[in-house]
């Protein structure tokens, strides 16, 4: 469930079209709150992880989380 509440600096904004959740692959779903930005960021990342290794979320998970440590 996603509220679609977005926060602005300080402010409150409630936006009817501000998407949460989003898919991921075939079959998995992802929410997120905070940065925005970084939230779509790695929801990119791990849908290439999910192709790169298809059924197989821990996987794909544990991969994505290397590139994301290691990344500079």
């Amino acid at each position: 469930i996603g509220d679609r509440q977005v926060t602005q600096g300080q402010s409150i904004v409630a936006k009817s079209s501000a998407k949460k959740l989003r898919r991921a692959g075939e079959n998995v779903m992802c929410g997120f709150a905070g940065s925005t930005a970084d939230a779509l960021t790695l929801l990119e990342k791990l849908e290439g992880k999910l192709n790169e290794y298809p059924n197989q979320l821990t996987r794909a998970c544990v991969e994505l989380a290397k590139e994301w440590r290691s990344d500079k």
